[in-house]
């Protein structure tokens, strides 16, 4: 059951921050359309979490851990991607975030680094920092669901691969004198 409630929710995480991600690549500012993606960050752990829980019975039940090992070839490939696509995000994002844009008081914008003013900014520059933002978390965002997902995958796997059945009862037949 922890499986499948995992995969779904590590399923509708990636759809749900690849739509973000998209949405904020065109520059749009998702979080003043929909305040409420940001739930997204807290509800990626719901799925790891899950996929730990269930990566773990298994290395108990069959005595071994291989997270990964029973991945299928693509996937394995789509994972490393995935990380590179996740390194160079985040590496962009670094560069190109220069604070948390506010929304001042006085209608003015700004940018600020923990409440110190660092610049004011147009309002036009007020919603490109929020869709950069938005990337830049959703690209994580995507990363640790697609993880959760390889982790899931791979753990169902490798427990379809384990021997199956009853234990062997040997019988030795022996011939009895007469």
């Amino acid at each position: 059951m922890v499986w499948w409630i995992s995969i779904f929710l590590a399923a509708s995480g990636l759809v749900a921050s690849a739509a973000v991600h998209v949405v904020a690549l065109c520059g749009v500012d998702v979080q003043s359309r929909w305040p409420s993606i940001w739930l997204l960050h807290i509800l990626l752990f719901l799925p790891m979490i899950g996929a730990i829980v269930t990566s773990k019975a298994a290395d108990r039940r069959l005595g071994k851990s291989e997270s990964f090992a029973f991945q299928p070839r693509w996937m394995r490939l789509a994972m490393y991607i995935a990380f590179v696509y996740g390194a160079f995000n985040f590496i962009y994002f670094g560069i190109r975030e220069d604070g948390t844009p506010t929304h001042d008081q006085e209608g003015t914008y700004s940018l600020r680094n923990h409440g110190r003013l660092i610049r004011t900014i147009s309002e036009q520059e007020y919603h490109a920092q929020w869709a950069l933002h938005a990337r830049g978390m959703s690209g994580h965002w995507m990363l640790f669901n697609f993880l959760a997902i390889g982790i899931l995958v791979s753990t169902r796997s490798r427990l379809a691969q384990r021997p199956r059945g009853r234990r062997a009862v040997r019988v030795e037949i022996t011939d009895s004198p007469p």
